[in-house]
Order: C-alpha cells, then sequence, then structure tokens
C-alpha cells in the first residue's frame, strides 16, 4: 500500500464505532501529538491485537462548519480515524510513518492476534485482561477524570529489553462534545523478568497529563495484579 493512499477514505463502521479514513479530514494540533516510543530502540516483534490503530483527531470539515462560536460547545469536531499497520505502529514507535521509520516497523516480525503462541499468547491474554478488569483504574492513572467508556488492547510490541503492552481508552466530556476523547497508554515491561517498569501516556486527546512517576504508582497494583496471574510475578 503506497503512503499516499492514507489521504483517500471514508467512514467505515467497526462494531458500533464509527471510523473515518480519510487523513487529508485531519486538522492536526497540539492535543494530537504523539510522544513515540523509540528511545526503546528498534521493534524486533509486534503482536497487532486491533488491526488498525485509531486516533482521535480534530476534524477540518467539521470546524469549518462552526460559523458561530455557540457551535463551539455543542458540535462535533473530533472523529475517530482508523489508521492501518503498519503505518500505526511507525507513529506510535517514531511519530511519522516516513519511508525509513516505516522501513524498520516493517523488518521487524508483525503477527495476528490469532496466530499468537506461547509467551505472545500470555501477552495478549494478560493485555485483555487489563483492560477488562482495570481499565477504568487505567485510564485515571493516565489522567482520566470522569466520562470513562470502553478500553481495548492494540498492540504488544517487543523491543531489545522490553515488552510493550499498548491499550487504548475512550472516553466523553464537554470538552469533547463529540464524545471522541482518547487517550492511548503503553506499559512497559522487562523483557526477561516480566517487571512492571513505567506507564507512558504516548498519545492523547487531554490537555494536560500527570507525570510518568505518578501514572506508574496509580497503575502499579492492577498492572501487577494481571502480571501474577499469566507470568507469576511475585506482587
Amino acid at each position: 500500500m503506497a503512503i499516499f493512499q492514507l489521504c483517500l477514505g471514508a467512514a467505515i463502521e467497526v462494531g458500533a464505532q464509527t471510523y473515518n479514513t480519510n487523513f487529508n479530514d485531519i486538522a492536526w494540533n497540539h492535543t494530537d501529538v504523539v510522544k513515540p516510543l523509540n528511545f526503546l530502540g528498534q521493534p524486533t516483534h509486534i503482536i497487532d491485537i486491533r488491526g488498525f490503530m485509531p486516533i482521535a483527531a480534530q476534524s477540518k470539515t467539521a470546524w469549518n462548519h462552526a460559523n458561530n462560536p455557540i457551535r463551539w460547545f455543542t458540535d462535533t469536531y473530533f472523529y475517530y480515524y482508523t489508521f492501518p499497520n503498519p503505518y500505526g505502529f511507525s507513529w506510535i514507535i517514531y511519530g511519522n510513518w516516513d519511508i525509513n521509520d516505516l522501513t524498520k516497523v516493517t523488518q521487524a516480525e508483525i503477527i495476528r492476534e490469532d496466530k499468537a503462541e506461547g509467551e505472545d499468547l500470555k501477552w495478549v491474554k494478560l493485555s485483555y485482561y487489563l483492560t477488562k478488569e482495570s481499565g477504568q483504574d487505567l485510564f485515571q492513572a493516565l489522567g482520566g477524570d470522569s466520562g470513562y467508556k470502553s478500553s481495548e488492547p492494540l498492540a504488544v510490541i517487543s523491543f531489545e529489553q522490553s515488552i510493550v503492552v499498548l491499550l487504548n481508552f475512550k472516553y466523553s466530556t464537554f470538552a469533547t462534545a463529540d464524545r471522541c476523547g482518547q487517550v492511548i497508554g503503553a506499559l512497559e515491561f522487562s523483557k526477561t523478568m516480566k517487571e512492571f517498569k513505567t506507564f507512558y501516556n504516548v498519545f492523547s486527546t487531554f490537555h494536560l497529563a500527570p507525570d510518568t512517576k505518578l501514572m506508574f504508582d496509580k497503575a502499579t497494583p492492577f498492572v501487577k495484579t494481571g502480571a501474577a496471574i499469566y507470568f507469576g510475578v511475585s506482587n
């Protein structure tokens, strides 16, 4: 798939959620900046759980339709966009999808969730466990307050020394009248010891987020419970 094809698209429905595929319609701004994971090195192995990377972003079309200030508080300006992989992985890991970084991603082994076996399958199960049992708690650890709607696992990314469990959280508040608030969190684990290292707010429509230590401290009890179940890591 050529990169320019990302700019072509329409609305598609996945389950009960409608996603837009027209990337020309995104008005990138300060709330739409990803904090890439490239400081962890080059990915070696990726389990694609979601099948694409969801992104909540401001729509140029919707924003241009605002003719008076009242509509700023009542209209829908954010949409969910579906970002195809491996482009989505390149964006999360490197902050862009240029050919050099995209090549680094495609050099990693990428498998679908239904092909996961052994230890890979344990990471997938941990991802589902955390979103099902502790989704709202992890959302709050990332800086969320009210308006939590749902959470879902996106991927498990293996680096040289770390494993990252990528989770997606959706929320709705008055500030996101479109009901399209989002935060993507990355849980980093030791690759050998399976110990929880830290929690990153990789992408969000929040204007502010807590510091990394506070996010880690709040998430630790829930993450360690899951790690104990699937990997026998002591609490």
